[in-house]
């Protein structure tokens, strides 16, 4: 798996941190191989992540 995050305005996204919490809240298995970081997730009109629109983008990033 891959985690794609979107920072808050007020503060600055620690891999390092946010890697050692992940690790110590959920199972090795589900520890992402690569975690990606965007300005927005893309919405569709009732507000829903269009999580196909983001496998097509990082699909690339299954395959590594």
């Amino acid at each position: 798996p891959i985690a794609v995050i979107v920072p808050s305005r007020e503060l600055k996204p620690n891999l390092n941190v946010i890697t050692e919490n992940l690790k110590q809240s959920i199972a090795r298995y589900k520890h992402p191989k690569k975690i990606i970081i965007v300005k927005q997730l893309p919405r569709n009109s009732m507000g829903k992540v269009q999580k196909n629109i983001l496998r097509s983008e990082y699909k690339s990033s299954f395959t590594e």
